[in-house]
């Protein structure tokens, strides 16, 4: 056998290995079009290889060496370094936000009350806004589509005990101070929050412009300003489970966020009260009681990279994840920003705006906002989708080819993106043919379909 030839058969089997991975994976993952899509076009390939290899006489040399070159070329195109991956640029002052002015703020201020009166006096813009919002069912309310009867008072319950968890996120921390090592605390921190269930750890420099300037949730007084003046950031992320986010936006997805919510709020409260009993002050950042933005501090500790959604996008997990935040004056090492081409990706793939029903994530170019330069996003169409659907949708997350499962496949794709542009152009023209370019809401877990009847 001569060198082309062997050469041939080496790419075949790395082909048809290849094609029974991604085929054995789709199946696993219940993605019907990519296995059936898959099983058609590298059936196909697999048999024009063999062909050439075994039965084509005429000129067969040239073509199989035309083969191996092709090989070659697309080998080294999508594993070696080819263009740049670019951060966000940050290109002015950032401009704080407050926490009075989010929407989960906003739509608490009860109509005619003294807080109402005053905030939209001062934003008389907003108004119109959030007083059509309040017409709206609200989140597992009764009267949205995907409201249940059994399965509504899950999500409520959860978010219930989240609210009671308000006056543990911050208390003293005890007088006696352990002398600690910052490599070895770090370390320790680490490993520690990875056994309470996080997958991906981080600690920054907590960057002051990602703190809220005034307080507009509990606890605390409203209005109050935000005074958080510890210097580092210990940020973790819970990751979201694929079976529940592909139902967006029904509601399996609120009923799974509750749930991540209340996992990062345990290992948040619990890391935060075990640094206080070395102590140095802590504070736990657990849903509706952040006193910073999460998804900026995230990246800074190098966690992943914000999105064209305007939220963290992670190597592993893609969107599919939730945040949990502890800061401190623990003295620590900061992690490094990563870069693994999420900036170039979301240029060209544009799904989560093309599937978003309320439009809310601009499909166009990058603005300056707050003095970052970023993809638009309003998160009033966003809020206003939720109260109408009775859910937090999460069509963005589950649309996003990042968030698929962390398996051997996606790996490998995903580090062909963090390599090249070339892969970041192929892998999105391959993830709509393969998903499609609008991938179905998919079959309920068997326990929500209990709780999805009726009383």
């Amino acid at each position: 056998m001569r060198w082309f030839e062997l050469l041939g058969w080496g790419f075949e089997l790395i082909i048809a290995l290849g094609s029974i991975l991604f085929i054995a994976t789709s199946l696993k993952e219940r993605a019907l079009r990519a296995g059936l899509v898959g099983l058609a076009i590298l059936g196909a390939l697999n048999g024009v290889i063999v062909f050439l290899l075994l039965y084509l006489e005429e000129g067969r040399k040239g073509g199989i060496i035309i083969l191996d070159a092709v090989f070659i070329l697309l080998a080294i195109s999508l594993l070696t370094p080819i263009g740049k991956k670019l951060p966000l640029r940050v290109v002015g002052k950032i401009t704080r936000v407050d926490e009075r002015d989010i929407p989960f703020s906003r739509i608490r201020y009860e109509i005619g009350s003294p807080i109402y009166e005053q905030y939209y006096a001062r934003h008389p813009e907003a108004k119109g806004i959030y007083d059509r919002i309040r017409l709206l069912p609200g989140l597992a309310a009764p009267g949205t589509p995907t409201y249940s009867p059994l399965g509504a008072p899950l999500s409520h319950a959860q978010f219930d005990f989240l609210e009671e968890l308000a006056d543990l996120v911050d208390v003293p921390p005890h007088t006696n101070r352990v002398e600690v090592d910052t490599q070895c605390m770090s370390a320790s921190l680490k490993e520690t929050i990875k056994y309470l269930g996080a997958k991906l750890i981080g600690i920054t420099e907590l960057n002051q412009d990602y703190v809220y300037t005034h307080i507009g949730r509990r606890p605390g007084k409203y209005g109050q300003k935000v005074e958080l003046t510890h210097k580092y950031a210990i940020i973790f992320a819970v990751e979201m489970d694929y079976k529940m986010i592909r139902a967006a936006p029904n509601l399996p997805v609120i009923i799974e966020t509750g749930k991540q919510y209340i996992e990062a709020a345990r290992i948040a409260l619990v890391i935060a009260n075990y640094i206080r009993r070395l102590g140095y002050p802590a504070r736990a950042h657990i849903d509706a009681n952040y006193q910073s933005m999460l998804p900026p501090v995230a990246a800074d500790a190098g966690l992943g990279e914000i999105g064209r959604n305007n939220i963290l996008i992670t190597r592993p997990y893609g969107a599919r994840v939730r945040l949990g935040l502890v800061t401190t004056d623990l003295p620590l090492v900061p992690d490094k920003p990563i870069l693994f081409g999420v900036q170039d990706f979301c240029q060209r793939c544009r799904k989560c705006a093309d599937n978003c029903p309320s439009k809310a994530i601009s499909p166009d170019k990058k603005k300056v906002i707050r003095g970052i330069e970023k993809w638009e996003f309003d998160p009033e169409k966003c809020f206003a989708y939720w109260n109408s659907v009775g859910t937090d949708c999460a069509l963005c997350i589950h649309t996003c080819p990042f968030s698929k499962p962390d398996n051997l496949l996606h790996r490998a794709i995903r580090y062909a993106i963090d390599k090249s542009v070339v892969a970041r152009q192929l892998s999105v023209w391959m993830d709509d043919l393969f998903y499609g370019r609008t991938p179905r809401s998919e079959a309920y877990p068997t326990f929500i379909n209990l709780l999805k009847k009726e009383v």
